[in-house]
C-alpha cells in the first residue's frame, strides 16, 4: 500500500522526544487506509460471530427428533443385541436445562458481539470521513455508540467490569491547530486514541478464555451433533445423501449416476461408512475453522490497535499483516459455511 513498515520502536522514540503532541506529522492518507481497513476487519469479524437463530432451531429440534430412536444396546446384551444397528449411536438427547442455560449464555454473548463489531465498523466508516474531509461530530457519535455496545459485551462477559467511557461529546470536534490541515490532523489523532482505548479495553474480554470457549465449546458442539443427527436421520432412511455425492462428482467434473437417481440411502454398509466419513471430514475442517477464525478474529483487533499508535506517533504503518488476516477470516467463513 506505498506505507512501509517500521519498528515499533518508532513510535517509543516519538515520544520519548517529547509528547505526542510534538509528533504532529499525522498521515492523513495512513489513517483513511486504516479506516478501511478497520470497517473490513469489523465487518468480516462479524459475519464469522453470527449464526443463525434458526440454523441453531434446527439443531435443537434435530437432537429432540434423533432421541425417538434407541442408541445401541450395551456390549453385553448378547450376540444378536450387538449385531443391530442404531440410528443413534452416540445416544443423542434433547437439550436439557443445563444444555438449555449454555445455549442462552451462548447466543447473548454472540448476539452482544455481533452488535459491538457492527458498531466497530461504523465507527471506522466516520473516521475514514474524519482523515478525508472532516466529520468530527459524526466520529464522536459513533465512538459513544461503539462505546456502549462495547459496554453490553464487557458487562456479558463479567457483570463487575470497569465500562468503557462513552461520553466524547466535544474532545475530537474542539481539537486543533494552527492551520487547518494541522487542526484535522489533531481530531484524527484523538479520535485514533479513543477508538485505540476502547479496542484494548474489548480485546481484553474476548481474550478471556470463558468468552472464548463459550464461543468455540457450543460452536464446535452444534456442529458436531448436528453431523450426527443427519447421519442418523440418513440411517433412519428419513434424508437422501444424494447432496453429498452431487458435490463430490461436480468436483471431477462428474454427475451422479442414474442407476442412483432414487436417493443415496444407508442401506449399502459402504455407502453408509463413505458419507459417515465425508461427514467427519466436513465436522474436523468446521471445529478447525471455529477455533482459527476466533484467534483470526482477536489478533485482527490487536493488529487495528498496532496501527492506531503509529498514527498517533506519526510513523508509518503498514496493513499488508491486517489484511492477510482479515482475507484469512474471510476464508474461514467460507469453510465454516460448507462445512456445517
Amino acid at each position: 500500500m506505498g506505507l512501509n513498515r517500521r519498528p515499533d520502536t518508532a513510535i517509543v522514540a516519538c515520544i520519548l522526544a517529547g509528547t505526542l503532541a510534538a509528533c504532529s506529522n499525522v498521515n492523513l492518507d495512513a489513517a483513511k487506509a486504516l479506516g478501511r481497513a478497520g470497517q473490513s476487519a469489523a465487518g468480516s469479524a462479524a459475519e464469522f460471530a453470527d449464526v443463525p437463530r434458526s440454523k441453531y432451531q434446527a439443531y435443537i429440534e434435530g437432537l429432540a427428533f434423533i432421541s425417538a430412536y434407541p442408541p445401541p444396546p450395551p456390549k453385553n446384551a448378547g450376540p444378536n443385541a450387538t449385531a443391530q444397528r442404531s440410528c443413534n449411536p452416540y445416544g443423542l438427547t434433547p437439550l436439557g436445562e443445563t444444555g438449555q442455560a449454555l445455549a442462552a449464555r451462548y447466543f447473548e454473548l454472540m448476539d452482544r458481539r455481533r452488535a459491538m463489531l457492527d458498531k466497530l465498523s461504523d465507527v471506522y466508516g466516520a473516521f475514514e470521513a474524519l482523515a478525508s474531509y472532516g466529520a468530527a461530530e459524526a466520529v464522536e457519535s459513533g465512538i459513544a455508540a461503539f462505546s456502549a455496545a462495547a459496554n453490553d459485551y464487557i458487562r456479558a462477559v463479567d457483570p463487575s467490569a470497569t465500562p468503557v467511557k462513552t461520553n466524547v461529546s466535544g474532545t475530537i470536534a474542539a481539537a486543533g491547530g494552527m492551520l487547518v490541515e494541522d487542526a484535522q490532523k489533531s481530531k484524527v489523532r484523538q479520535a485514533s486514541i479513543a477508538i485505540r482505548e476502547r479496542l484494548e479495553a474489548v480485546l481484553t474480554y474476548l481474550n478471556r478464555e470463558d468468552s472464548a470457549s463459550a464461543w468455540t465449546e457450543m460452536r464446535g458442539e452444534q456442529v458436531r451433533n448436528g453431523h450426527r443427527v443427519a447421519a442418523g436421520l440418513w440411517c433412519a432412511g428419513l434424508l437422501d445423501a444424494s447432496p453429498i455425492i452431487d458435490s463430490l462428482a461436480s468436483g471431477y467434473g462428474m454427475k451422479i449416476s442414474t442407476a442412483k437417481s432414487g436417493g443415496i440411502t444407508a442401506d449399502d454398509p459402504r455407502l453408509r461408512q463413505g458419507v459417515e466419513g465425508v461427514l467427519s471430514i466436513r465436522e474436523e475442517q468446521a471445529n478447525q475453522a471455529i477455533t482459527s477464525g476466533y484467534n483470526a478474529m482477536t489478533a485482527s483487533i490487536g493488529d487495528l490497535i498496532t496501527e492506531h499508535r503509529k498514527v498517533e506517533a506519526g510513523v508509518p504503518i503498514d496493513l499488508e499483516f491486517l489484511q492477510t488476516r482479515i482475507a484469512r477470516l474471510q476464508s474461514l467463513v467460507e469453510t465454516l459455511t460448507s462445512a456445517e
